[in-house]
């Protein structure tokens, strides 16, 4: 969701102006946003979920939606594109937009959390028939759900690694493995980019310095020389000065 350079909106001008476009926009404390754009995480996540929930609605008066369908929250105020929720009753198929949910579930990107947190948090409590609000960080893999427990009463329960993921709303359960399927972590993604360096490094040597073998490189200890498997080592170059051994040309960081 980007923001646009436009003037702060009134709730009525931003509806008449909205008609008029053919992307789809939301208006958060008088800012107008555009729901355009995003990243593959952010993507994955959406999918991963409605692949497991969609089939466990399947048979009961739940349907799931997607960005596409406006949700309403009071008559003639603007609506907002969850980036997926739960509405039990039926919807008529030509239906553009729909005026409750049982379940409102928003993918977070650095771009949006502010107003998923915010503006539209505070506009999504006017649905009485909202039961749960779940934000989900595709990035810190950390899922967030509040939960109605009174009229304006919400508890929040921030989900363990170690627990299934449970939307009580609709009798649902889940795991994080199935929620981030597909994605690198950032710790193995850090792992991973150690490994691919040292492993360019090692390459790139050995096609220079065919005489060399990795035991020789890593067995030496003159602490003027720096073992090419470092990743901290990935750029080098080999100077023209005589090496303290033959095998082994000097290299310099």
């Amino acid at each position: 969701m980007r923001n646009l350079e436009f003037k702060r909106m009134s709730a009525n001008e931003f509806m008449r102006w909205e008609a008029e476009q053919e992307e789809r926009y939301e208006l958060v404390d008088g800012e107008v946003f555009a729901r355009t754009g995003g990243t593959y995480a952010h993507d994955r996540v959406r999918m991963n979920l409605s692949a497991v929930l969609l089939p466990h609605l399947r048979g009961t008066p739940c349907r799931l939606i997607g960005p596409e369908v406006k949700l309403r929250v009071e008559p003639g105020a603007p609506g907002y594109y969850p980036d997926l929720f739960v509405v039990c009753r039926e919807i008529e198929p030509g239906a553009s937009e729909v005026d409750e949910a049982k379940l409102i579930i928003e993918v977070l990107s650095p771009s949006t959390e502010k107003k998923d947190r915010g503006g539209k948090w505070i506009e999504y409590q006017k649905l009485a028939t909202l039961q749960e609000y779940a934000l989900i960080d595709p990035d810190k893999r950390r899922i967030e759900i509040f939960r109605r427990m009174g009229a304006m009463d919400w508890r929040l329960h921030i989900c363990s690694q170690t627990e299934p993921v449970r939307f009580e709303s609709v009798e649902f359960a889940t795991t994080f493995e199935v929620l981030f399927e597909d994605l690198v972590s950032p710790e193995r993604g850090m792992q991973r980019g150690r490994r691919l360096a040292s492993r360019n490094v090692m390459r790139a040597a050995e096609s220079e310095f065919p005489s060399f073998s990795k035991a020789s490189i890593t067995r030496h200890h003159d602490s003027r020389w720096l073992s090419l498997i470092s990743p901290r080592y990935s750029t080098w170059r080999c100077t023209t000065r005589a090496p303290a051994h033959r095998s082994d040309p000097r290299l310099i960081a």
